[in-house]
């Protein structure tokens, strides 16, 4: 690292990302859905220098090295998760590429360190190649191309603007939209990790009943089975959803008031579609399915067992009588024995 500063911090305003939970208070108790720490606002700038020799390595042999060694990052932190700008000196024919070498080599220099440590780190799951070009009297303009692999961002600047104030421009463009769509992206692991715990147990429950042993063991056994539970997860896993939804509308809006308009919409939306797409309605039919199946294995359990008791009660009032006649006759025949 050449160099690294820090500005923008207030360090008394943390945000507390996380319905129902309060940031880390220190790294260790960090996870793939947490950050610390978290602040609203702030910007770190890091310099580097990474040696073409360490480029081969990390690109291997699927891309090629930058043009240059040096690159410079930008963390910005916003009302949403941080995210990052990578800049090269020349302009590259795959820009994606510097942002890959250097979380690899954050990751390779780091990793034996006690001083720095990253809670999130690559590779990135925005898939796009951004190009910044300039040219006279040029207004801010940024063109997103859906494309195969990789999508591409054109962004076009006035090349009158110095090169910092260009940069500082995008990033106030961006922040928050980038920001917004890793905080979609960390939700959308949060749902399909929710997602596949339910299924799990929803599996559980539908073999409950397979094989002769099994139906006779659940048809005795009279314990409670966890579907009520998982339909009370589901709901809980759809009440979720549905607030996420919300917030990301009003997020949107927030988005499009301070800058003009939403640059990215397109990309964080095929993040939104996976999450609302999450099949929560079959989970949910054949919830009820299971539960309509126990509910009638305890009707007809009370059923039968009502039915025994009756013909054990029956069958001893009926007895009763004749046993007492035999008592009596024996009584009666030992009398007339008797001298």
């Amino acid at each position: 690292m050449k160099n690294v500063s820090f500005s923008g911090f207030d360090y008394n305003r943390f945000i507390n990302l996380f319905p129902g939970t309060k940031p880390a208070e220190k790294i260790e108790e960090t996870s793939m859905m947490t950050v610390f720490p978290y602040f609203s606002q702030g910007k770190i700038r890091i310099e580097l220098s990474i040696p073409f020799r360490l480029q081969d390595k990390y690109c291997g042999m699927f891309r090629e090295k930058l043009k240059s060694e040096n690159v410079t990052l930008v963390i910005n932190y916003n009302n949403h998760l941080p995210c990052t700008f990578v800049y090269t000196e020349d302009l590259e024919d795959r820009p994606s590429t510097a942002v890959m070498i250097v979380w690899k080599h954050f990751k390779n220099v780091l990793k034996k360190s006690n001083d720095i440590k990253f809670t999130m780190l690559g590779p990135s799951p925005f898939h796009a190649e951004f190009y910044v070009n300039s040219a006279p009297d040029a207004e801010f303009h940024l063109e997103y191309k859906k494309e195969s692999g990789y999508d591409r961002v054109n962004i076009l600047v006035d090349e009158k603007k110095e090169i910092e104030r260009s940069r500082d421009f995008i990033e106030y463009t961006l922040r928050e939209e980038a920001g917004l769509f890793y905080e979609v992206v960390k939700k959308r692991n949060e749902t399909n990790q929710k997602t596949t715990e339910l299924y799990s147990k929803i599996e559980k429950l539908s073999k409950e009943n397979e094989g002769a042993i099994s139906k006779i063991k659940n048809f005795i056994k009279f314990e409670r089975l966890n579907t009520y539970d998982c339909l009370i997860e589901l709901e809980k896993n759809q009440l979720s959803i549905d607030e996420f939804r919300m917030n990301f509308s009003e997020d949107i809006e927030i988005i499009e008031l301070r800058t003009g308009k939403s640059h990215l919409l397109h990309k964080i939306n095929q993040e939104v579609d996976k999450i609302t797409k999450t099949p929560l309605i079959s989970f949910k039919n054949i919830l009820s399915t299971i539960k309509d199946r126990h509910n009638l294995t305890s009707t007809n359990r009370a059923v039968i067992t009502s039915t025994i008791v009756g013909v054990l009660c029956g069958y001893a009032m009926t007895s009763l009588p004749a046993i007492f006649a035999t008592i009596a006759k024996i009584i009666d025949s030992v009398l007339q024995r008797m001298p």
